[in-house]
């Protein structure tokens, strides 16, 4: 019961502590966006840099996991990111617009997709590929106590 607790109390700390460097992490994401499509920054829709921080907390507050596999991890996780987020851009100008300037299904279905992808799926994918082994570490020591607390009970 204690390591759970721990764990979240890191997630909040960690999540406070971070709070006034994602403002540069996203500016310098933002640029590095704007650089590769050569377009104005109000135009671009589809940038999930805030779509990282719950990866990058969890990663930071997992247990276990070394600062060179974390910070690895992070520079993957931007990456993947970064490369959804361009081909994201380039596929809204690709697909054809209905009427003057409105968007069309594929724009309405690939804009969802991207958005249930790139904020929910994503981030948590990545951090139980990374973290694999601490959760089944913990997920293993937590049931087997619980096993044989169940069984002593059983048994009496």
């Amino acid at each position: 019961m204690k390591k759970p607790i721990l764990f979240f109390l890191k997630l909040i700390l960690l999540s406070l502590l971070l709070l006034p460097v994602f403002a540069y992490f996203d500016a310098a994401y933002f640029y590095i966006i704007s650089f590769a499509i050569l377009k104005p920054l109000e135009q671009i829709d589809y940038v999930s840099s805030k779509s990282l921080y719950p990866f990058f907390i969890l990663i930071l507050a997992t247990p276990g996991i070394g600062i060179k596999r974390s910070s690895l991890s992070i520079l993957t996780a931007i990456s993947l990111s970064l490369l959804i987020d361009l081909c994201m851009i380039y596929a809204w100008d690709t697909f054809p617009f209905s009427q003057a300037n409105n968007p069309s299904n594929a724009h309405i279905w690939a804009g969802m997709s991207w958005h249930v992808f790139m904020n929910w799926i994503l981030p948590i994918l990545l951090w139980f590929v990374v973290a694999q082994k601490q959760i089944e570490q913990y997920l293993k020591s937590h049931l087997v106590k619980n096993t044989v607390n169940n069984k002593d009970i059983v048994s009496v």
